[in-house]
């Protein structure tokens, strides 16, 4: 996934609504956090923390899927191709919405020349194809344009080292060694601790994706012993989603820093993933709901575009009447959207997240599902013609 790539096994369909469910809430605290209300509870101010159960699921995922699969630079290839048409042609669409959006609040003149959450240089022209070309992770430059797009070039530089990996005989060692070196770096060099994002927030993803396909093999391990019934029922369902609203509650400032223990994150996502990978608990039967696994069907989408969605709406109110405030925010100065009221806030929030369905929805259907059809007959044609090539050579 990309993170958000749907498992295409049947018993991990209530992972796949735990992403889903995670992509909304990460979509929630952004509207929260940049907007004036009087709904910033304390657990809100984590849900950034769900950006990792992301990279620690997209671990598990791609090492359950591909960790038998890559063998040659040939595999590693075709592994990028489909990692690629996964995630950039949405990114490519989104970024020119961000354009016309952008332009549109410019040359209207309203209030503020950025919307919210910006500061004066997150639309810089330079910007646009570093964040493009999926670089805005390595810490270049702060956030620009889609600001949480900064995930998905982490993630994707975690494929090509997942990938790459995959070739040598000592592949776990050095998956072990970069998780290590994500580890250290958000342990022991970063002042934010695990609130990484432009600011190396590959460092962030390396440890989480390690994490990930450590899980994996730890659920390789208990699935041969016959031990999944009893790590994975109702009662550890249940244990995990209690630990994962303490850990929420307690990993943050009540002014919404992260905390040291936040660094535990991927950790405690790892845990959360083997719980709820055979679905036999009551919790995982209600995730596999058609609902849910509708979200979890479009939750890149959703993460995606969720920004984008938010600043439009906040640049057309806007547009009718003074919308926008300044606040200090992150030592400098910040535009949110003012909606103290809080019949105004829980309004917009509802008109908010239909859009933000509604739209993921048709980009899943439009772009996602389309492109990521085109690489697999691609792959196949291309391989179907190698082979093809080959039987002729030996005639």
């Amino acid at each position: 996934m990309s993170s958000f790539e749907r498992p295409p096994i049947a018993h991990l369909a209530s992972l796949d609504s735990w992403r889903g469910i995670c992509a909304l809430l990460v979509a929630v605290h952004h509207f929260v956090l940049f907007s004036i209300n009087e709904f910033n509870y304390h657990t809100i101010e984590s849900f950034f923390l769900f950006v990792d159960f992301f990279f620690v699921l997209s671990g598990f995922v791609i090492s359950l899927n591909y960790s038998t699969r890559i063998a040659t630079t040939a595999d590693v290839a075709d592994f990028i191709v489909r990692r690629f048409a996964r995630v950039w042609p949405l990114h490519a669409l989104v970024m020119a919405g961000f354009v016309c959006v952008y332009l549109t609040i410019r040359v209207t003149g309203t209030e503020a020349p950025y919307t919210i959450g910006a500061s004066g240089t997150t639309y810089m022209p330079l910007k646009f194809p570093l964040v493009l070309a999926l670089l805005n992770s390595f810490g270049v430059f702060s956030g620009g344009w889609n600001l949480p797009s900064w995930s998905i070039s982490a993630e994707f530089f975690a494929y090509l080292v997942f990938a790459s990996c995959m070739l040598s005989r000592y592949r776990y060692a050095l998956i072990c060694a970069f998780t290590l070196l994500g580890a250290y770096y958000v342990f022991a060099v970063s002042e934010t601790h695990i609130n990484l994002t432009a600011n190396f927030g590959v460092f962030r993803c390396l440890y989480g994706f390690g994490v990930g396909v450590g899980a994996h093999h730890l659920y390789a391990h208990i699935l041969r012993r016959g031990s999944l019934n009893a790590v994975s029922n109702t009662t550890t369902e249940v244990i995990a989603l209690v630990a994962l609203i303490g850990f929420l509650h307690t990993s943050v400032t009540s002014s919404g820093e992260a905390k040291a223990a936040s660094a535990f994150a991927p950790l405690l996502f790892s845990a959360i993933i083997v719980a709820y990978t055979a679905q036999r608990g009551a919790i995982g039967r209600f995730l596999r709901m058609k609902p849910f696994l509708k979200i979890g069907q479009w939750s890149y989408s959703i993460y995606i575009t969720h920004w984008l969605v938010l600043i439009s709406m906040a640049a057309a109110s806007n547009a009718f009447y003074p919308a926008y405030r300044q606040v200090e925010l992150w030592g400098g100065v910040y535009w949110k959207w003012d909606l103290s009221s809080p019949t105004a806030f829980l309004t917009a929030l509802v008109i908010y997240l239909v859009i933000l369905l509604s739209l993921s929805s048709m980009t899943y259907s439009a772009i996602e599902d389309p492109c990521r059809r085109v690489a697999s007959n691609y792959l196949r044609s291309r391989k179907a013609a190698k082979g093809a090539a080959s039987t002729a050579g030996q005639q």
